[in-house]
């Protein structure tokens, strides 16, 4: 038989599926290899590409739940994010703005990793001005200050248009509830935000105490709720489903349902706007008060009310946020504090609140009726109500209100307290009635307010507190100088931090640093050996005082180290500053490492600090006005022991 063209194909049909199965998984191969180097190069485009891995999923509209139950009990990885910033008019409560997005989200994307594991953000920045994203709450511990996206001290801003990676190994013990923000002025009140969730390396679960009441008794009929603690991260889940402590292969259901709240202030002018009036003579110092709240981005002003007040306001009315519990699984709240200028008092009705974590610290379990949430704070607990009322469709009321220390003005369009309706449904993760609660919020006398500084670490071992080696003290205020023009500037000891933009402290060497710079207030912290080659593994041991000379409380957050709050003063009358005639007497048990704490009006706090990490780490009052008007310093924690290839990288960051 003639073999024609035709009867040739025919012929070697199986062969041709063979050869183009082989080709496409070649061009499939190059293509994700291209892929993958180009997230490790310094190309000038956006990347589109994830690095496949579940912890890189893209987000939808559940990405404030977490699937703990991916991370447990897998292997450390890279894990890849790629962020696009941008822009776009929204109606967060109703009222239209110009928002700051992260992969056209507000808020941004919820990273997820898990202790160990390597991250990788690629940034690109489609804003019209520069950025840096700072990892709220980080350590850092693996060298990798450069990474710490403060600007002017670890990098140069990222310029419009351009890329950036940041890239850094989480510490094997570092987990729980963070977030990262923007770190160029005024650019988190405008939406540049969102939360990082370290998962566990395995399950850190452990047989907890029985919880303890923060102070005067629980509800009779609420005290048969609370048993025993159990382990929030499953010992027996594993990625794959399987009984991880028998080895047997049966389903589990994961008892758990874990979400993200991110709660904050809110104005309806953009940041830049907010820091031109304070920083002008119309404000005679007093700080912008907020005009509304959110949960998650969404609120529900009330516009015939604002209408009312401002003909000009373009509102749609929304509808009242929700969130969505399960009647049969333990339901955790993990709240973060993503505001501007106030502390926020979270409660729900007919729930008590079982704390469990604090910026990332693990708690002996403590209950209360209501949370108060400085700025950049974080709390993790889980909902304990009362039985007879915890059923399918059952719907309450969580409200969360602006504490007033910080509001100089009244302003008529901010409503003091907002709500948002929590409805227990084991079907969706979306609300399935749009009725409203009846319920009433709880009545709680001083008596019963959380005291912060009696938060205690889980671990026992956790609790020896280190003396003292030294001590700084601080002293700071807002003033209206005649040498600013008559405008309020933020200070720290008579110093204004002003950061040299294209100039960061990293990329400078050590040596030609100005301690008596009237714009960088630096502290060096120097421990260990003098010779340059050998590195204290303990570090040094500091006691910070923060006077507050102010009639607002200010939360202080340090970059790249946790504290010990250790005292808090406030004056009923004049200034409660440090008295060294009359020293308080200090815990000598260790409370919970935090990272954030608020330093009350007309009085000072002591924090102890363990310096390990070498590095120059800011030290500054988180609401953002203070910030972007200088209330701020750096510490130099063995700054001649950085490493050159983090100065370096500090310094490429300005090669643009």
């Amino acid at each position: 038989m003639a073999i024609t063209v035709a009867n040739y194909f025919r012929l070697f049909k199986p062969f041709r599926i063979i050869l183009f199965t082989v080709f496409f998984a070649c061009v499939s191969y190059l293509l994700y290899t291209s892929a993958s180097l180009n997230l490790y190069s310094n190309t000038r485009h956006v990347l589109k590409v994830l690095y496949p891995t579940k912890g890189s999923v893209e987000q939808t509209d559940a990405r404030f739940i977490l699937s703990p139950e991916d991370y447990l009990h897998r292997e450390s990885r890279i894990v890849v994010y790629n962020f696009e910033l941008g822009s776009k008019t929204l109606e967060p409560d109703g009222v239209k703005k110009d928002v700051l997005t992260v992969n056209g989200l507000f808020p941004g994307p919820t990273i997820q990793v898990r202790a160990g594991d390597e991250l990788v953000v690629n940034v690109f920045n489609g804003l019209d001005q520069g950025t840096a994203l700072h990892w709220h709450g980080i350590r850092h511990s693996k060298g990798t200050i450069s990474q710490d996206g403060a600007i002017g001290v670890t990098q140069c801003p990222i310029p419009p248009g351009g890329n950036h990676t940041y890239r850094f190994r989480i510490s094997s013990d570092q987990a729980g509830t963070f977030w990262y923000h923007s770190h160029f002025p005024t650019q988190r009140a405008d939406g540049l935000f969102g939360a990082l969730i370290i998962h566990p390396m395995v399950s850190r679960g452990v047989n907890e105490t029985e919880p303890r009441p923060s102070k005067g008794q629980l509800p009779g009929e609420l005290k048969p709720r609370l048993q025993p603690a159990s382990r929030i991260y499953p010992r027996e889940l594993t990625e794959s489903g399987e009984s991880h402590s028998t080895g047997t292969s049966r389903r589990v259901v994961d008892p758990i349902k874990d979400q993200v709240i991110l709660l904050g202030d809110w104005y309806y002018r953009s940041g830049s706007q907010i820091l031109d009036w304070y920083q002008s003579l119309r404000s005679a110092g007093k700080e912008p008060v907020p005009d509304s709240t959110h949960v998650n981005g969404e609120q529900a002003a009330n516009c015939t009310k604002l209408e009312g007040l401002v003909k000009s306001i373009d509102c749609t009315q929304k509808k009242v946020p929700r969130i969505v519990v399960h009647p049969q699984k333990r339901n955790v709240l993990r709240l973060i504090n993503v505001g501007s200028q106030n502390t926020l008092h979270f409660s729900v009705d007919s729930h008590l609140l079982r704390l469990i974590e604090a910026d990332g610290t693990r708690l002996e379990p403590i209950i209360v009726k209501e949370v108060p949430l400085a700025l950049g704070q974080r709390y993790v607990l889980e909902l304990v109500p009362d039985t007879s009322q915890k059923g399918e469709g059952s719907i309450f009321w969580a409200r969360y209100r602006i504490d007033q220390d910080n509001m100089p003005y009244p302003n008529p369009l901010l409503e003091l307290e907002s709500k948002f309706v929590v409805e227990y449904s084991s079907h969706s993760d979306s609300a399935q009635t749009q009725r409203l609660p009846q319920t009433q919020p709880w009545d709680i006398p001083e008596s019963e307010y959380l005291d912060p500084l009696s938060l205690l670490p889980l671990q026992e071992n956790q609790r020896f507190l280190p003396p003292a080696e030294d001590t700084i003290v601080v002293y700071v205020t807002s003033m209206i100088r005649s040498s600013t023009g008559g405008k309020p500037f933020g200070y720290v000891n008579q110093t204004s931090w002003k950061p040299d933009l294209q100039n960061p402290i990293l990329s400078r060497p050590s040596s030609s640093l100005d301690f008596d710079s009237p714009t960088e207030l630096i502290a060096p912290i120097r421990f260990g050996s003098t010779n340059a080659q050998e590195t204290s593994t303990n570090g040094k041991v500091v006691d910070i005082i923060v006077n507050n000379l102010e009639e607002d409380p200010h939360p202080f957050h340090l970059h790249g180290h946790h504290f010990w709050p250790l005292y808090t003063h406030q004056a009923r009358l004049g200034k409660g500053s440090y008295r060294w005639d009359r020293p308080p007497n200090l815990p000598t048990t260790a409370p919970a490492l935090r990272d954030t704490f608020l330093v009350p009006q007309r009085g000072h706090a002591v924090f102890r600090v363990r310096f390990d990490t070498p590095g120059y780490w800011l030290f500054h009052c988180h609401m953002e006005i203070h910030l972007s008007s200088g209330m701020a310093m750096i510490f130099d924690v063995a700054g001649d022991r950085v490493p050159g290839g983090e100065r370096r990288k500090a310094l490429d960051s300005c090669k643009v």
